[in-house]
């Protein structure tokens, strides 16, 4: 079986892109796993929307760049949630495994396990700057997609996600008004 797993936090501009991959990769003898933050639980409604077969919510903070103190109590938080991410991905995961970051402090995490588990990684960026996450691990991704061109970085432009739900939204309209 073929295992996907989506990480994305922080926001719904991370994490509804990944669901809208989650919609789109779904098929029979697929598996998707999604992982995200803990304070996403409040995305609930809308990551159960998903085709996900798993959900993991991972108890860790993104950098706080005006609290540095704080960082120091999530470097903690990030080491044990490293083995926690290790375990899951190992556990949920044989070999047939493809890891999609969406970006979010999550992500960034998420890829470099999977950097080292010898994972297959492409990351999304849905921003025509790219965010930090995704700055941290673009280079240890095997393709890099984008919603818009970005400057000295090569990346697949293939728009964001949501625009397929949009455009079959569109459609289902269209179909609806001409019966």
């Amino acid at each position: 079986m073929k295992t996907i797993v989506i990480c994305a936090g922080g926001t719904l501009g991370h994490i509804m892109p990944g669901i809208a991959f989650s919609k789109i990769l779904k098929q029979e003898n697929t598996k998707i796993v999604f992982i995200t933050g803990v304070k996403d639980k409040r995305f609930d409604e809308f990551i159960n929307s998903g085709k996900i077969d798993e959900i993991y919510y991972y108890d860790i903070d993104g950098l706080n760049r005006k609290k540095l103190i704080s960082n120091i109590k999530n470097i903690f938080k990030i080491l044990k949630t490293i083995k926690k991410i290790k375990t899951c991905i190992l556990d949920s995961v044989i070999k047939d495994t493809l890891i999609i970051g969406m970006g979010g402090y999550i992500s960034a995490i998420v890829i470099k396990v999977a950097k080292k588990l010898g994972k297959r990684i492409i990351i999304h960026e849905q921003n025509i700057v790219m965010g930090l996450a995704n700055k941290l691990v673009y280079k240890d991704a095997s393709l890099i997609l984008s919603a818009f061109p970005l400057d000295n970085i090569d990346s697949l432009v293939i728009g964001n996600p949501r625009m397929f739900e949009a455009r079959k939204c569109i459609k289902e309209k269209k179909k609806k008004e001409i019966l």
